[in-house]
């Protein structure tokens, strides 16, 4: 009767470990295939001189765009304009004559955790009397 138990015993470990192992490497594997992808075409249209319309294309496996204005005081996109689901933004109350940057991050929440995709590219179109630009 004690052999039987023993072999018992270790038959239920092993089996622990495995479920234990295949949690641990389910999750693993699950996360690391989480990715944004960038966002690549970007423009500006409907520009007037203090509003202009940004549009950028869809980034995959995206579930929603963050907009950065470029902060002269800090020298860094930290000002985060607008969270959207949507491919397009327009912003207002632009400043005649006045240099506008702006970048867009694409996102995806899985969970807790937000997954966030590299900033999109440069991009320039002048306003009339503004100008909009995306940044690098």
């Amino acid at each position: 009767m004690g052999k039987s138990i023993r072999k018992l015993f270790k038959i239920l470990m092993v089996l622990l470990l495995f479920v234990l192992c295949l949690i641990g490497f389910s999750q693993k594997s699950y996360a690391a295939k989480v990715s944004v992808g960038k966002v690549k075409t970007l423009k500006v249209k409907s520009i007037t001189e203090t509003s202009g319309k940004l549009y950028w294309s869809k980034a995959s496996k995206a579930k929603g765009y963050i907009i950065y204005e470029y902060d002269r005081a800090k020298k860094k996109y930290s000002k985060k304009i607008a969270t959207t689901t949507k491919r397009y933004y327009t912003v207002k109350k632009l400043k005649t004559g006045t240099n506008h940057l702006y970048k867009v991050v694409a996102y995806r929440k899985v969970g807790k955790k937000t997954y966030k995709s590299t900033a999109s590219k440069a991009f320039s179109t002048p306003g009339i009397g503004s100008f909009l630009a995306f940044a690098p």
